[in-house]
């Protein structure tokens, strides 16, 4: 992830830890669950990805180094994480690609816009 800029960002009063890189339409990487986080999962991808697109990934709260919520993150505060966090990077149409739990259907189409 060498040519991938880290950056931290606020979301629903938690910090989040978010990657970028690239130029073009923008596609976000979602990392699954368990003891996963966005290096875990896309390390090895993030910088030929972004050769091609406008690349962005983030660690979940609670996961890498992004903040823990309190409480059980469900589906339901997954996805309001997603879209506060699309609305943040100002993003009116982006493409998804998600691994485990993050590439569950549901949350791919509640996201959808």
């Amino acid at each position: 992830m060498d040519k991938t800029k880290a950056r931290r960002v606020q979301i629903h009063g938690r910090s989040l830890r978010v990657f970028e890189a690239g130029h073009g339409d923008p596609v976000i990487l979602l990392h699954g669950g368990g003891a996963d986080s966005t290096i875990l999962s896309w390390g090895d991808v993030c910088d030929p990805l972004s050769r091609h697109v406008h690349l962005y990934a983030f660690d979940w709260p609670g996961y890498g180094r992004s903040e823990p919520i309190e409480g059980v993150l469900t589906g339901e505060r997954l996805v309001d994480t997603l879209e506060a966090l699309i609305d943040h990077l100002g993003i009116a149409r982006v493409n998804l690609a998600g691994r485990r739990r993050a590439g569950d259907r549901r949350l791919r189409d509640r996201v959808a816009r």
